[in-house]
This record gives structure tokens, C-alpha cells and sequence, in this order.
């Protein structure tokens, strides 16, 4: 058993920061604590895992959602693990290339999630090299002067459709000419209510979500995977012509109601995954996880 009385290098004892992964040892400098790691790295790695399902319940997770086309459910992801909120957010800002944090644009408009999955937070982080948004107000208000502007062009007062164009521009979501990957389980989250129609229509490229439970449990990679199957099970009532929107509401509250209570499982099996893994140390081995609190010392 390591002491954590003194650095394990020189024996001083006074002003010692401890490793940022187990908190058994401290150290007088970083450089000892590099000297040191091959002899501490078997027992700290012990004490992480120790540790793991403890810490895991004040933990902040990014779920970095890689682009992937198809229906939502292969996007690679990689859980990152924080501290604090503020921490979390730096880290997206600094890989989204964001200058300054308060610049950085926060997605929140993901109803399935918020009111029938009963998330009580949800945001998400998508490149701003590769995709534009703008408000649903002016995809609304361009929906109102459309027919107005078609007859003006009918008349030929208007020369073309650059007005048309532009406003679709602001609304829509865009890659460069196409060269990043389309985002299908961040455009699935966008689909709104009334109509199935996602606000993140062709979102494109790496994205990142924060996000916690109706239980204020963080987000993870099984979370967001289950409600990935939520959504494309949902799509699949817009499709059917006989469902009137009261009842498609209604089938949503059901399976909402189901989900709250763990129980709501997607048509297509679960493929022995825990949609309500809260914990990212027992998440799907195929989403791996980064620990970012190890790196403060």
C-alpha cells in the first residue's frame, strides 16, 4: 500500500498535490510525478476503479456524437468526463474553435427529449464551420410571405429567387459543398412535435451534448442512444396516413410515461444495451470514455 504521507520521490511533505486520479498520493512537482508513475500506475488504476461508480454521480459528461448518416443509432460517441459545468463547456468551446465561451451557440430546441423523455436540461453544441441556424421565427415568418413572394414573381416584380434562397439559407443547416459528414442522430433530436420536421435538417460534422435526466443524472452514451430509438420510433407514426395527431400525441405520452418508469423499450430491441445507464463506467464497450478530471494536476 502506496503512503501518501510525503512524495514518494524526495520525502517532502509540505505543499503536495495529489494525483488527480486516486488522491492516495501527492507530489511535491510534476516532474516526480512522472518519475513515479510506473511504480503508482497499477495501484492508482485500482483506485479509479474503485472509485468509478461513486464519482460518477457528480460528474459532468460531454457526449461527443460523431457524424454518421443512416438512422441515428451507429454514430460513434465518446463520453468526456468533467468536474463542473464551466469545465465541460471550456473543453466543447476549445474544440468547436470557439474564441471566447459566451460566442459559443447552445441548441436547445429538442422537444422529444425535453417533454415526453422528461430530460430536465439538453444542450447541444454542433461545428460552426460546417453549420448554420438561425430562430424557427424566421423559418415561420418566410412561410407566411411565401405565397406573396411566388405571386410577385409571377408578375415578374421580383428578378429571382435570391430572397427565397437567403431566407432558406438562415433557416436550413449547411455543409461545405457537402465535404462533412451528415449528423443523422443530431438532425433525429431536432424533429419537433406537430410535423416530425427536424430544426437541425442536414446538421453536418462532430457534434457535442450536455445534457441531464428527469432525475438530474447525467447524460450518457446508452441515454442518448435510447433516445435515439425514440425518435425513429417516432418518425414512424408521422408516416402513418390513418394517425390523426391526437392520437400520435398520444402514443408519445405513453411512451413517455413507460420511460419515466424505465420500462419503455424500442420496437426494435435494445440490443441488450441499459437505455438508463447513468453510470459511464458501465456504459456500451464500444463507447469509450475520457476522463478530463485526471488532467488537473
Amino acid at each position: 500500500m502506496e503512503s501518501a504521507a510525503g512524495c514518494p520521490i524526495c520525502g517532502k511533505s509540505g505543499g503536495l498535490k495529489r494525483c488527480g486520479a486516486c488522491k492516495a498520493v501527492g507530489y511535491c512537482s510534476r516532474q516526480h510525478q512522472r518519475l513515479h508513475w510506473r511504480a503508482h500506475r497499477a495501484t492508482c488504476r485500482q483506485s479509479t476503479q474503485l472509485q468509478s461508480v461513486s464519482r460518477s454521480s457528480a460528474v459532468v459528461i460531454v457526449v461527443e456524437i460523431k457524424s454518421g448518416q443512416g438512422d441515428g443509432l451507429t454514430n460513434p460517441m465518446v463520453q468526456h468526463l468533467f468536474d463542473s459545468l464551466f469545465e465541460a463547456k471550456s473543453y466543447v468551446q476549445e474544440r468547436l474553435g470557439y474564441s471566447r465561451l459566451d460566442e459559443m451557440k447552445e441548441l436547445t430546441e429538442m422537444p422529444f427529449l425535453t417533454k415526453f423523455m422528461r430530460f430536465s436540461s439538453a444542450w447541444l453544441y454542433v461545428n460552426p464551420r460546417c453549420n448554420v441556424f438561425a430562430p424557427l421565427a424566421d423559418k415561420l415568418a418566410f412561410q407566411r410571405v411565401q405565397p406573396l413572394l411566388q405571386r410577385l414573381q409571377q408578375l415578374h416584380l421580383i428578378d429571382d429567387d435570391s430572397e427565397q434562397e437567403k431566407e432558406e439559407t438562415k433557416y436550413y443547416c449547411y455543409g461545405p459543398n457537402g465535404a462533412v459528414e451528415l449528423n443523422a442522430m443530431v438532425i433525429f433530436f431536432g424533429c419537433s412535435i406537430p410535423d416530425g420536421f427536424s430544426r437541425f435538417l442536414n446538421a453536418r460534422g462532430d457534434s457535442f451534448f450536455i445534457g441531464t435526466t428527469a432525475q438530474h443524472q447525467p447524460v450518457t452514451s446508452n441515454i442518448l442512444w435510447g433516445a435515439a430509438n425514440f425518435l425513429r420510433d417516432a418518425m414512424g407514426c408521422y408516416s402513418d396516413s390513418d394517425m390523426a395527431e391526437e392520437k400520435r400525441n398520444d402514443v408519445f405520452v405513453k411512451w413517455g410515461w413507460q420511460y419515466s418508469r424505465g420500462t419503455w423499450q424500442p420496437a426494435s430491441g435494445d440490443d441488450r444495451i441499459n437505455l438508463y445507464e447513468t453510470n459511464p463506467f458501465r456504459c456500451a464497450v464500444g463507447w469509450p470514455v475520457v476522463d478530463h478530471r485526471d488532467e488537473r494536476f
